[in-house]
């Protein structure tokens, strides 16, 4: 047995990673307009920008073959009630509550998806995929320590800090993670 993940599981991984990068550059994008304070408004930007890239750039690595629909494996599935919440936060501007469940939850969880794939590559036959994931996994390095300085400054008092900590169970709760 090789541990290489066979074409189809790559697919499937690939395609949920897109999937909630895309989600990430809605709920992001829609939020940064509407946060308060303009260092989380230019951060949240940027994340999407960059998600809505690294999307487009893993979805060229899904299979090309006859019968097979990339977007059949581009979905949030279970996830979907997670993004709801997400989202909700985003639109009715709570940035302590976005930030945190985007640094606490979806960064790592972003980072679990990577690691799996990388884990199940074939660095000859996923070549191309392997570039790309070290692509997504330096942004993402990038951006957890500069949300966790945001969600700092944020949270310097016990109220925006106790309601990050209630967001983060709910949104943990709601997404399965």
């Amino acid at each position: 047995m090789s541990g290489f993940h066979d074409a189809d599981a790559t697919a499937d991984l690939v395609g949920e990673l897109v999937a909630v990068l895309r989600q990430l550059h809605r709920v992001l994008g829609a939020a940064a307009p509407v946060v308060a304070h303009p260092s989380v408004c230019v951060f949240l930007d940027e994340r999407a920008l960059e998600h809505a890239w690294q999307a487009e750039l893993l979805v060229e690595r899904l299979p090309r073959r006859a019968g097979f629909d990339p977007e059949v494996v581009c979905v949030l599935g279970a996830l979907a009630p997670g993004f709801d919440l997400l989202s909700s936060l985003g639109t009715a501007g709570d940035e302590v509550g976005l930030l945190a469940g985007y640094v606490s939850l979806l960064l790592p969880f972003l980072e679990h998806l990577v690691t799996q794939l990388e884990r199940g590559a074939s660095p000859a036959a996923d070549r191309a995929l392997l570039r790309c994931l070290r692509l997504v996994r330096s942004d993402l390095d990038a951006s957890r320590p500069a949300g966790d300085e945001l969600l700092d400054l944020l949270v310097a008092e016990d109220g925006p800090a106790a309601h990050a900590g209630r967001v983060v169970a709910d949104l943990g709760s709601s997404l399965g993670i």
